[in-house]
């Protein structure tokens, strides 16, 4: 549409990534600047079309919470409408802020490139339609290593990560399609951690090959920062990946989150 075409824009090609960042703010409805410039623009800076979308109404972008002076960017009313997603989508809590900002890390800048799925996709994959309850969430996972569904799972520490797990995957060993989805090795759990450390603790707990919940059912650990832990993970990133769209610090005029 005309009016999501920056005045500074390169035309169509400008007005299609405002589009797909829409698209992709309404399935995962938080997201940075640093996630947009990656996935739309080659790792170059983009504040001022997310201004501009601002401005119209389409995204909010917020601080507070967050160190280090990041940001991050909430879908709008006026955004979910173009989007073709439930408004509800753009009606924030910090819990929910927290609970979509590491979702959208953990799928684009924690390692291998996630996906999230709506839950209709999930019951199509599994071939049960209404399966899923709305209110859990999946992602398509698809690295060197593992590939197929895998259910969110927020870890909050280690002890209450064991007990939490074995009980999710007796309650899906429950569900046919999810059971026989584990049978044949494409249906597993995302364990989703706030910090590195707990990261680092779960991964090498949960990656042994004495664990029992590793051999009942495939598992990724990976970093999913809510707002008060982003800049420790963009510190984490920079570390583990030298990428030079991201080291950046905030207010250098290069991208950051």
């Amino acid at each position: 549409p005309g009016d999501l075409e920056p005045a500074d824009s390169g035309g169509i090609e400008c007005a299609v990534s405002n589009t797909a960042i829409l698209n992709h703010l309404g399935r995962y409805r938080v997201t940075t600047k640093g996630i947009i410039s990656e996935l739309f623009y080659d790792g170059k800076e983009c504040g001022h079309i997310l201004k501009r979308m601002e401005e119209e109404g389409y995204v909010e972008q917020k601080a507070k919470g967050a160190s280090g002076g990041f940001t991050y960017v909430l879908l709008a009313g006026k955004g979910a409408a173009f989007a073709g997603v439930p408004q509800e989508r753009s009606q924030h809590t910090q819990a929910s802020i927290d609970r979509n900002l590491g979702i959208s890390f953990a799928c684009t800048l924690a390692g291998d490139r996630h996906y999230r799925l709506e839950n209709d996709e999930v019951s199509q994959f599994l071939g049960v339609p209404g399966l899923v309850p709305s209110n859990l969430d999946f992602l398509a996972v698809d690295s060197a290593t593992r590939c197929g569904i895998y259910r969110v799972y927020f870890a909050e520490n280690p002890r209450s990560a064991m007990s939490g797990l074995a009980e999710l995957m007796r309650t899906c060993s429950g569900i046919p399609g999810m059971k026989s989805a584990m049978d044949d090795g494409v249906f597993g759990v995302a364990v989703l951690c706030r910090t590195p450390g707990l990261m680092n603790r779960l991964k090498s707990t949960f990656y042994s090959e004495q664990s029992p919940l590793s051999k009942s059912c495939h598992l990724l650990v990976t970093l999913a920062p809510g707002v008060g832990e982003l800049a420790d993970a963009m510190k984490w990133r920079r570390q583990e990946y030298s990428s030079a769209a991201l080291v950046a610090e905030p207010g250098s005029g290069m991208v950051n989150s």
